[in-house]
């Protein structure tokens, strides 16, 4: 995980990055005034894409997938999280839908340019 600052009219969030094999997800904590809390996006981007392009072009579809909740941020399209209330994070990845024993070239990112 690696988490990257952004501040929206002196609001200060972190945007929390997972990488995991077939996608990335990101998560939203308001952390400012002392806070440490977790937000709901009214609609998080849940976007899957043809294995070949994601995993060829994996770097770039992350940095689209964090242009997309700054966008939310930007647009305070945010709530706060509640108990119980599910929470769907932001996701990109590669749709293996036509895939069922996996796809054959699967590339990583540990995220080290971040």
């Amino acid at each position: 995980m690696k988490s990257l600052s952004f501040v929206v009219s002196d609001l200060k969030f972190e945007i929390d990055i997972f990488s995991k094999q077939n996608e990335y997800r990101a998560q939203v904590r308001y952390v400012g005034a002392g806070q440490n809390q977790l937000l709901a996006l009214h609609t998080p981007p849940r976007t899957q894409i043809h294995p070949t392009q994601f995993y060829r072009l994996r770097r770039y579809y992350r940095n689209c997938l964090v242009g997309a909740v700054k966008a939310e941020l930007r647009d305070f399209r945010f709530r706060d999280y509640k108990p119980g209330m599910k929470i769907l994070s932001a996701t990109i990845g590669a749709n293996l839908a036509g895939y069922p024993n996996g796809y054959p070239e699967i590339l990583s990112d540990n995220m080290s340019d971040l």
